[in-house]
């Protein structure tokens, strides 16, 4: 069976979601990473809030993904994500399919990540929990023998929830420090969607897990759960991180 390489596929619902992890997918890339980021929608259905903190009026759905479109991009260069792809499902309902699934199959196959990031299916929006359901079934279903047509079947070595607003269980936590202003310039390219409120939040759950690396020197961090039931092989995580 061939072997996983150091690469990350970031399955997310919108546009704006990978901010979530944007300081470690950029922790990864600094160590020689790639990551594909893999969004189910274009955002279409999502507000458009002015500078003065109230939604744009008259924002029709090819305006707004039109719109979004630009901020991924800008957003994406600022990370360094190197590939990206868009399933096209509709913005504020998407729903659970076997074709979805065996898509998710099939890009799994083909790239053979060293880790998979998917939503934490305890979140406040529909489209994060039904897609972190429809990612995590086709990374499962990666490494089963069926779909052959799909690639030859692939464990990924590591499978990890983003933390998403509500607070879970940081089974896994990594230091952002060295990003917060990289950070920040992604919280202002996505200005449209995200109102003060919801900055100072993602930066206070951030800086709540940097107290909590009981050092110094780390100011923030971004937390991940690893799903029941997915066994994580750490044989060949550490030897993908100690390449």
């Amino acid at each position: 069976m061939k072997k996983e390489n150091k690469h990350i596929i970031v399955f997310s619902a919108h546009p704006d979601d990978h901010l979530i992890c944007a300081g470690t997918l950029m922790y990864f890339i600094e160590r020689g990473y790639t990551v594909h980021e893999v969004v189910a929608t274009g955002g279409e259905k999502g507000a458009w809030w002015n500078e003065d903190g109230e939604k744009k009026q008259n924002s029709d759905e090819a305006g707004l993904k039109v719109k979004r479109t630009e901020e991924i991009k800008k957003a994406q260069e600022i990370i360094g994500i190197s590939n990206f792809t868009c399933l096209g499902l509709p913005d504020g309902d998407v729903q659970k399919s076997i074709a979805t699934v065996e898509d998710i199959v099939g890009i799994v196959r083909k790239e053979r990540p060293s880790i998979v990031i998917v939503h934490n299916p305890v979140d406040y929006h529909s489209d994060h929990r039904v897609f972190s359901d429809i990612a995590t079934e086709g990374v499962h279903q990666a490494a089963w023998t069926h779909l052959p047509e799909r690639g030859e079947q692939y464990k990924t070595p590591l499978l990890m929830y983003m933390e998403g607003f509500y607070m879970r269980k940081a089974d896994m936590v990594f230091d952002i420090t060295k990003f917060i202003d990289k950070k920040k310039e992604l919280l202002e390219v996505y200005d449209s969607q995200l109102y003060p409120a919801e900055k100072r939040l993602i930066r206070s759950v951030n800086e709540y897990r940097g107290f909590f690396m009981r050092d110094d020197k780390s100011i923030e961090a971004e937390a991940f759960e690893i799903p029941e039931n997915y066994y994580p092989n750490f044989n060949r995580i550490l030897e993908t991180f100690a390449s």
